[in-house]
């Protein structure tokens, strides 16, 4: 499960929490400006912006989770279980593209969100695997730049793109339920409710104006609260941001999947898309704590460490 939120405030933020029961063996890794990047079906990108971000690096192509350009455009992929459907093959007069290559190409080819939508909006994500040993994962997506992030879902009945108003992204259901649902809340607010039975009865403490809200780590629930959280919560610095990605993190032992394994927040991403810069904040295991590195990308697609030390893979 994974929860993933577009913020703007001092600076417009994005960035995800990955919540998994099994590591992945992800790495931050840079993808170079110009770096030949193949594609099943386009023709491939021997020019390209660089890309930075969380990836598992499979034969020198880069398996990105989420990602940065150097112009701002910015990705993530959530795990969409139940609904997401690829096509064996493109819809006539649309343009194929395997869900694996949305980051390299999207990220490699585009400066801006629109650019993006524009072309994909010809497009079907179809059943192409990057490998028998590493199929398809169920993914919806969520793209962002500096003014406006979309929803793209590839379902049953086609593929799907949304301008997100609210700037968050969870799990299924769909985009459009997900939004549904966040209708009951409407009501919600930081102040306390009014007594509107005019009985004199007081409020069940500071809070009231948030009774309804959820607080369990099923995917809707998440959803209502990262929105709320997006809506209301003051500051827009960093420390800011991660408020939020914490407010939906899952801590060791509270969630178990299927298996009886913990449900644990892998990983934390936060991008800067007006700096270039890619926080990532990982938890090294039960014992170990977190980790943090900060890697930027300048003007010219180089990769230099700010404010933290940290090191990526080039890839």
């Amino acid at each position: 499960m994974c929860t993933a939120v577009h913020r703007k405030g001092r600076h417009v933020l994005f960035g995800r929490n990955l919540d998994v029961s099994t590591r992945f063996g992800e790495q931050v890794v840079l993808s170079p400006r110009n770096h030949p990047l193949p594609s099943r079906h386009l023709g491939g990108l021997p020019r390209h912006f660089a890309i930075l971000g969380a990836a598992l690096p499979v034969g020198g192509y880069p398996l990105f989770f989420d990602a940065l350009n150097e112009k701002g455009l910015a990705l993530a992929g959530l795990n969409y279980p139940g609904l997401a459907f690829y096509p064996e093959k493109a819809g006539e007069g649309r343009k194929a593209l395997a869900p694996y290559e949305m980051f390299t190409y999207l990220l490699g080819k585009f400066s801006e969100a629109r650019e993006a939508i524009s072309f994909l909006e010809g497009c079907s994500l179809v059943n192409e695997p990057f490998s028998s040993e590493l199929p398809l994962a169920p993914l919806h997506y969520m793209l962002a730049d500096k003014d406006r992030s979309y929803v793209i879902e590839s379902d049953k009945d086609g593929l799907h793109i949304y301008e997100n108003p609210v700037g968050v992204l969870t799990n299924s259901p769909s985009f459009p339920v997900q939004l549904e649902m966040l209708r009951r809340l409407r009501g919600i607010s930081p102040s306390t409710m009014e007594d509107r039975f005019g009985l004199g009865m007081a409020a069940l403490g500071v809070g009231g104006g948030t009774l309804g809200l959820p607080g369990d780590w099923t995917a809707p629930s998440r959803f209502q609260k990262a929105a709320y959280m997006n809506r209301f919560l003051q500051g827009g610095e960093e420390r800011d941001f991660w408020k939020i990605l914490d407010s939906v993190s899952f801590p060791r032992g509270v969630v178990k999947d299927e298996e009886g394994r913990d449900e644990v927040t892998l990983y934390q991403s936060l991008m800067d898309l007006e700096e270039g810069v890619y926080v990532i904040r990982r938890e090294e295991g039960p014992e170990e704590g977190f980790s943090f590195a900060s890697l930027s990308l300048d003007g010219e697609g180089i990769l230099f460490p700010s404010p933290w030390c940290g090191g990526a893979r080039v890839v």
